[in-house]
């Protein structure tokens, strides 16, 4: 790996690994069968190979099934070097490399910085920082325009991720990682739209769509105008190559 650049993998939903120069991170790992697989397919982490590496961490943004796999905790009792920083709602063990973070709050963890941010649902979102790079994964923080909503909720879920959303400005964000969830019908792409236009990542992908790839290609349709490389995703275990200019 070179200086300043990145591998990126689509794992599953919200789940993406990023190995840096020295650091490899991982943001909501879930499995579709909620089962750690023992034979690593597309889209899956090969934990004996992990087992092998320093300097790997976890991050849980809550405690949604969708986000959080209980079996992590397993995996660092067999590597006790692995760190997992997860937040606040996760049950998390009482372990010296388990960390549980509320929102707004920082936290040292050798070469990485992290920084919690609020959710517009449960948990926190996480901006890290780590051999000279910048990442933001959002977690639940979305503009949830539900058409169940009255009108003051729906004025109310704007409000509340607009805000979050304004504490990141002046924030340098090289690869930002922002929900464009398909349920949400026309308002799918509100949340990403508002997050480019605001913050300007260098690179931003779309996550938290389940199986549905389809959303991403129409998400980069959406926001085609824009400075930011916006990626598409077509199956579990792509790598996106990111390196800062």
């Amino acid at each position: 790996m070179k200086p300043l650049s990145s591998c990126i993998t689509h794992l599953y939903h919200s789940g993406f690994s990023i190995e840096t120069l020295h650091h490899f991170l991982v943001f909501d790992y879930v499995e579709p069968t909620g089962e750690m697989l023992t034979k690593p397919i597309a889209g899956s982490l090969d934990f004996n190979q992990l087992a092998r590496r320093d300097n790997v961490y976890f991050f849980i943004t809550h405690h949604h099934q969708d986000h959080f796999m209980p079996q992590l905790f397993d995996y660092q009792e067999s590597n006790p070097a692995v760190q997992i920083i997860a937040g606040d709602g996760v049950p998390l063990p009482a372990r010296e490399n388990c960390h549980l973070m509320k929102p707004h709050e920082k936290l040292q963890i050798n070469e990485v910085s992290v920084e919690s941010f609020g959710s517009t649902d449960a948990g926190v979102s996480f901006y890290v920082q780590t051999d000279h790079l910048s990442f933001f994964h959002a977690g639940d923080l979305n503009w949830w325009h539900w058409e169940s909503f009255s009108p003051q909720q729906q004025l109310q879920e704007e409000k509340d991720f607009k805000e979050e959303i304004h504490r990141l400005k002046g924030k340098r964000i090289d690869v930002a990682f922002v929900p464009v969830d398909p349920r949400l019908g026309t308002a799918y792409h509100w949340a990403g739209t508002c997050f480019i236009e605001t913050i300007k990542p260098s690179l931003f992908i779309p996550m938290h769509f389940a199986n549905d790839f389809s959303v991403t290609r129409r998400f980069a349709t959406q926001v085609a105008d824009t400075e930011s490389r916006v990626i598409v995703l077509n199956h579990r275990g792509q790598q996106i190559e990111y390196t800062k200019n």
